[in-house]
């Protein structure tokens, strides 16, 4: 099915933004590279729902098949660019943390 196939798709595309878009340093220990491919699945799943939605409600209200697709597509393509970039760039942040800054964060603190 299309949604299986997506879903599986997602780790090609994880190691393909890291190789295009973001650096392999963002992958290039297990622990990050666990860490950022959790963060994808959820941006993408997140974003295959979404679609799916705004692609039926677009069709019902008359609009195209075509021009919901694509407008679709379009707009799920720069929604997820930005949704990643967020992504990563809060990682980093937390990356740069000191531990005692992490754990605190983690119990409530600063």
């Amino acid at each position: 099915s299309f949604f299986v196939s997506y879903l599986i798709q997602i780790v090609a595309q994880h190691s393909l933004n890291a190789l295009l878009v973001f650096g392999w340093d963002t992958i290039n220990t297990r622990e990050k590279y666990l860490k950022t491919l959790v963060g994808v699945y959820s941006a993408y799943s997140s974003v295959l729902v979404v679609s799916t939605i705004l692609n039926a409600v677009l069709i019902n209200i008359g609009v195209q098949k075509d021009i919901a697709f694509w407008g679709t597509l379009a707009g799920t393509g720069v929604l997820n660019y930005y949704l990643l970039s967020w992504l990563a760039t809060r990682k980093n942040n937390e990356d740069d943390l000191g531990p005692s800054l992490k754990s605190s964060r983690v119990r409530g603190g600063g």
